[in-house]
């Protein structure tokens, strides 16, 4: 990757869950702060509690569309 964090995951599933359409570009955060984004920074694989995915929470509030 050269730098750039993309949004398009999770934000592209809410949005289509939601009927919505929008554009989403790319966005590049620099320094440390980026670089630890970049690096899985704000993941906690070690305290995930829930008991489904994100794609099923959208399912059970949106409805399959």
């Amino acid at each position: 990757m050269n730098g750039t964090v993309l949004v398009t995951g999770a934000t592209g599933t809410l949005g289509r869950a939601a009927g919505k359409r929008r554009v989403l570009l790319p966005l590049r955060i620099p320094g440390a702060g980026g670089r630890a984004l970049r690096g899985g920074g704000l993941l906690s694989p070690e305290r995930a509690v829930g008991r489904g995915t994100f794609e099923e929470a959208l399912e059970r509030r949106f409805g399959h569309r």
